[in-house]
């Protein structure tokens, strides 16, 4: 492969992720937290946020949000070629799923293993990764080597003058996948974790007073418990995987009256997404139900199966089932089957940067309740700002692109 382009400025100067990406990096997730209040009685008034938290399970997807996605995605469904593992049954390229393949190989084989001063990203390095049979989508070796051979050929023609972009996309799919993936790198929830105590203390403050804590796509609960030392915690898993729904509920207010009921959302005989939801006791006797759902943009509404669920009881009761719906509440308003007592509850500015189920830039967390809410609002202007650290310098793109790693200091 000929690599022909010359640059001497640095990695981190071209480093250059796109707003979306700097976004979630400094709000934790790719979602932002969404706050309610209601009034459980007179004199009485609860406060509940919901936050999706970007479960470590579905870090490779914000391959999307590298600068370079679109543009290149476009160019190569322009193109006369065809996919297999990399194609979607909706004719869409899951372009994002090789990058993070190439830059898993790269992390993996190259810098977790040996920490290089220095790597260089050659025809021999792309020969292994073309014929690595590994993927986050399909172990299909012959297929993945007809795809990842046809992408890297759309890079080498020139005609497209797009070389330096398929070049830089590269550098950042490493970059990335060094941030999902090492121990020191900041997409880990772990750590994620901790940069919501360190960076966001105002927000922090502000959830440590809540009532109810409901999260989504939480890869750890235990990892909430230093956090949130006064809620104690209940909470569901998808199918044993790093992806929980989960409710704190602060304990000098409410107690749990009996154990939570949860299952998963399922479409198409698969099951999707968690709920959990329990009933609870204030301290002046008053008893509510809160539910923590993860619903999934499918197109389909299935707000009924947790609804009618054998176990749902009690739904006269005050309820408020808090969650990511996937959905704006004009879309949920039109098609999903709720009780009449029932409405919804999203505020008006967006609480999601990703690209998932089309839903950029759009509301779709929030509350489906049977009380009127009082008030409610993102959360988004409580999250500092945070640079995304780079790891490597760029050295040159003559003849091969060379990587410089540098070590945390």
């Amino acid at each position: 492969m000929e690599w022909s382009d010359y640059m001497s400025k640095s990695f981190k100067d071209q480093l250059v992720f796109s707003p979306e990406l700097i976004r979630m990096i400094r709000g934790v997730s790719d979602h932002i937290p969404v706050m309610c209040s209601i009034s459980l009685a007179k004199g009485v008034e609860i406060n509940i946020i919901t936050w999706n938290l970007l479960s470590d399970q579905y870090l490779h997807y914000l391959m999307c949000l590298l600068p370079e996605y679109q543009e290149i995605k476009a160019q190569l469904l322009g193109s006369e070629l065809c996919f297999s593992v990399y194609q979607s049954s909706h004719q869409d390229l899951r372009l994002y799923a090789f990058l993070y393949d190439f830059g898993v190989f790269v992390f993996e084989h190259y810098i977790r293993q040996n920490e290089p001063t220095s790597m260089i990203i050659d025809q021999k390095l792309i020969k292994a990764f073309v014929h690595q049979s590994s993927s986050c989508l399909s172990n299909n070796k012959k297929a993945l080597i007809q795809d990842r051979q046809n992408i890297f050929n759309l890079m080498k023609n020139k005609e497209h003058g797009l070389q330096k972009t398929f070049k830089m996309i590269l550098f950042h799919s490493i970059e990335l996948a060094y941030h999902i993936l090492s121990d020191q790198g900041v997409l880990k929830f772990s750590n994620r974790m901790k940069h919501l105590a360190s960076a966001h203390p105002e927000l922090l403050k502000r959830m440590r007073q809540m009532s109810f804590l409901c999260f989504q796509e939480c890869t750890d609960p235990q990892r909430l418990l230093s956090l949130f030392p006064d809620h104690r915690f209940i909470y569901h898993q998808k199918e044993n995987k790093a992806d929980y729904v989960v409710i704190g509920y602060h304990t000098s207010y409410f107690g749990l009256l009996e154990d939570p009921v949860c299952g998963n959302l399922e479409f198409e005989n698969h099951s999707i997404k968690p709920w959990i939801f329990a009933r609870f006791k204030h301290l002046l006797g008053y008893d509510l139900q809160v539910g923590s759902v993860h619903h999934p943009g499918v197109g389909h509404s299935l707000v009924d199966q947790w609804l009618t669920a054998p176990q749902a009881k009690h739904l006269y009761q005050p309820c408020i089932f808090a969650g990511d719906f996937n959905h704006t509440e004009s879309w949920l308003t039109t098609h999903a089957n709720i009780p009449q007592s029932f409405h919804w509850g999203l505020p008006q500015t967006p609480t999601f940067t990703g690209y998932d189920y089309n839903n950029h830039d759009l509301s779709i967390d929030g509350f489906l309740t049977n009380t009127p809410l009082k008030t409610i609002e993102s959360l988004g202007a409580l999250l500092n700002v945070v640079d995304l650290p780079s790891q490597f310098e760029l050295i040159n793109m003559k003849g091969e692109m060379s990587l410089q790693w540098k070590p945390k200091e």
